[in-house]
């Protein structure tokens, strides 16, 4: 059993995949069908083998199809699956109702009687065959889709219906020698058939998938209407013996069966997939027009319409008056789409630095629309139309660039407009191998360049301070050696002016080598060339090493210097740059505080962040001058700021330094009362009570929370 399985899944792939095995299956259909309708035509091997052939092969090959459409079922999925499946089932229904039907004619040797037994395998294939189809079509994408789909379908079931009615239908409801159930069996066949065309019809026109599998079973189904319709209106006359007519349910399922050998597992209509052409979409208006044909003629042959085919006359109407309106109800969401990404796309074009346009093959400009139109001096409308000959005078080589797009050459350049750079890209536009017009694209490129050059000369500035910086170093630390040297006696006693003046020279060069090398530091972090080692520090220790150090120059002023809380904190961040950051900011309070007034020095911990305060009851700044404090060489342009010497360039770099440790430096302040500079740093994630000996200060740099890394206090 599992060998059979096996090989019937190999045989399922090898079908699937293979174009010779399907060529071939054609060309051995053609060859039957070719046979078949040859025999019944000249009445080869007489009357009985004609009749073994006819119904034995119509037969055989609608079980060829049920069996190749439970192929195809296996080897698809979804929706697609189940379709084929039933319509594998109505063809196996039909080759049941051919096999009664043979019984009787092959088996008994007797006439088929009306209704018989066949009729029931006949009259079953259409409800699987019709939900067949329908599972087909009705995989389409949206709801409006749907209901179009609909409308068409009824608008082409009830055309033929109509047509159907005055030439099939009608004769046979009319027939008073049928009686009940030959009469609603008689009606039934071409009642289904004009269902299933229907679909056949409507679905082709919609499919944008596997469209050689519809195509081939959309056939088939035309072939089996034909000769059901003709086999119902022959039996209902009595003149039904066999015919070339038969070949039709040969063909037909042989159809479907090859049609099942393209399946697919993708829908009818699928979304994303290639919109349908006119063509397709006007098959619905053949049908209806055919019908409108009919009507006419009868018409004017002087025969009216009986009371139902007037009333499919109003169905008619009534589904084409819904199909013109979902159509127009289609067009206005189209035209509202197609304005509002015209909207969307103008917007962005006029709000972007970019100006398109297009030249025909006459040197003309045809289309100009974009934000860097301004460039040219004009509005789009004053500049389309006109020859860029007259256009770009003075833009000899933009002339050049053109001519060479035209020959087929695409080009890029860069040309000044108004003060502004363009740069400008050229393509020509080809169709049948000739150029028929130049598209272009220019990007003002303006402010890029501004930037650009900007950067560049920051770049130089950095470069040149820097250099600056290690050449003033040099000659700097010699004076100060040489006036240690001196204030050391070494070289003999100086008197007391000759001491002052030593200590001034001393004192001098060590504020110009602080300035010196905060100079060095702002260059070097602009250049990205300071790396910071992160590792756990103990905060009270280090805020109190940088206490000590600025205490001398608080006590000359007789400033209350004091620090509170950070007992056991930890943080994170490089000590040397964390005390160059400390230092900045109580320099700058013991700095601007008037002579006997505060600094305090708070510490706290702020979930993931440790929060250290520095607070002055200084001059204070004004609100309007709080961030520009921050600014590289800026200094408040204030009578009681500018009396302290500075570069202006401390506070840059301590916020640099900051957000290289992944913090946060800002600054609250009352303009007269004083500041409060605020520092936040990731905090460890354990206290300083709580790490091993030695760890604090020396250990690797510990692992950090995420709101750490972004430097903003955790919620």
């Amino acid at each position: 059993m599992s060998a059979t399985f096996g090989a019937v899944k190999r045989l399922c792939s090898f079908a699937h995949t293979s174009r010779r095995f399907f060529w071939s299956a054609a060309l051995a259909c053609l060859l039957i069908v070719a046979a078949f309708l040859a025999i019944i035509t000249l009445g080869l091997g007489g009357e009985k083998l004609i009749t073994w052939m006819d119904d034995i092969g119509e037969a055989v090959g609608a079980a060829v199809a049920a069996l190749a459409c439970a192929v195809a079922a296996c080897r698809t999925q979804g929706r697609v699956r189940s379709a084929w499946a039933l319509i594998g089932a109505s063809a196996l229904s039909w080759a049941a109702g051919e096999t009664a039907w043979s019984v009787y004619e092959v088996g008994m040797g007797i006439n088929v009687p009306f209704p018989s037994a066949a009729d029931i395998g006949f009259l079953a294939a259409i409800p699987f065959g019709v939900a067949g189809l329908l599972v087909f079509a009705g995989s389409v994408a949206t709801r409006a889709e749907r209901a179009r789909l609909l409308s068409d379908g009824l608008l082409i079931a009830f055309s033929l219906l109509f047509v159907s009615w005055e030439l099939v239908l009608k004769p046979i409801f009319d027939d008073s020698s049928l009686s009940a159930a030959a009469r609603v069996i008689s009606l039934a066949y071409p009642i289904g058939d004009v269902l299933m065309f229907a679909i056949v019809v409507t679905m082709l026109s919609r499919a944008r998938e596997n469209r050689a599998a519809l195509v081939l079973v959309g056939a088939g189904v035309a072939c089996l209407c034909v000769s059901d319709t003709a086999f119902t209106y022959l039996t209902a006359a009595g003149t039904y013996n066999g015919s070339q007519l038969d070949t039709g349910w040969l063909a037909g399922y042989l159809l479907i069966g090859l049609g099942s050998l393209r399946a697919r597992s993708q829908v009818v209509s699928a979304p994303g997939a290639q919109p349908v052409g006119v063509a397709r979409m006007l098959v619905p208006y053949f049908a209806f027009g055919i019908a409108i044909a009919l009507g006419t003629v009868m018409l004017l042959s002087g025969r009216g319409l009986d009371r139902v085919a007037f009333a499919i006359a109003i169905f008619i109407a009534s589904f084409g008056l819904v199909s013109q309106f979902l159509v127009q109800f289609e067009n206005l969401k189209l035209l509202r789409a197609t304005r509002e990404g015209q909207r969307v796309l103008n917007q962005v074009i006029g709000n972007a630095p970019v100006a398109l346009f297009s030249i025909d093959s006459g040197g003309h400009l045809t289309l100009a629309t974009g934000k860097a139109l301004h460039r040219f001096g004009q509005r789009a409308e004053q500049l389309v139309g006109k020859p860029v000959k007259d256009l770009l005078a003075a833009q000899p080589a933009f002339l050049a660039a053109i001519d060479e797009a035209l020959e087929g050459r695409a080009g890029q350049l860069v040309a000044n407009f108004d003060g502004g750079d363009l740069d400008i890209r050229l393509l020509p536009v080809l169709e049948h191998g000739r150029v028929t017009s130049v598209s272009g694209i220019a990007v003002d490129v303006s402010e890029r360049r501004q930037a650009e050059e900007a950067r560049r000369e920051s770049e130089a500035k950095s470069r040149f301070l820097a250099t600056m910086s290690h050449e003033l170093r040099t000659p700097l630390n010699s004076v100060l050696g040489f006036a240690e040297l001196l204030l050391g006696q070494r070289r003999g006693t100086l008197n007391e002016a000759q001491q002052r003046y030593v200590e001034n020279i001393s004192a001098s060069g060590k504020h110009l080598l602080h300035l010196i090398n905060e100079v060095l530091d702002l260059s070097r972090v602009a250049a990205g060339e300071v790396e910071v080692d992160l590792q756990p520090i103990a905060a009270t220790d280090a805020i109190a090493d940088a206490v000590a150090k600025i205490r001398p120059l608080a006590d000359k002023k007789d400033l209350r210097l004091r620090t509170t809380g950070g007992s056991g904190v930890v943080l994170v961040a490089d000590p040397m740059r964390f005390q160059q950051v400390v230092l900045n900011l109580l320099s700058n309070a013991v700095k601007f505080t008037p002579d006997g007034g505060r600094v305090e020095i708070s510490i706290r911990r702020e979930a993931h962040q440790v929060e250290i305060r520095v607070l002055d009851s200084g001059i204070g700044i004004a609100a309007e001058n709080l961030e520009k404090i921050f600014d590289e060489y800026s200094q408040v342009d204030d009578s009681r700021s500018r009396n302290h010497e500075g570069t202006g360039l401390g506070l840059a770099v301590s916020r640099r330094l900051t957000t290289l440790m992944a913090g946060t430096l800002t600054v609250k302040s009352t303009l007269g009362k004083g500041s409060v500079f605020s520092l936040r740093l990731p905090a460890a994630q354990r206290a300083a009570s709580e790490a091993p000996a030695g760890e604090v200060g020396t250990g690797p740099r510990p692992e950090l929370l995420p709101a750490q890394v972004a430097g903003e206090p955790a919620s």
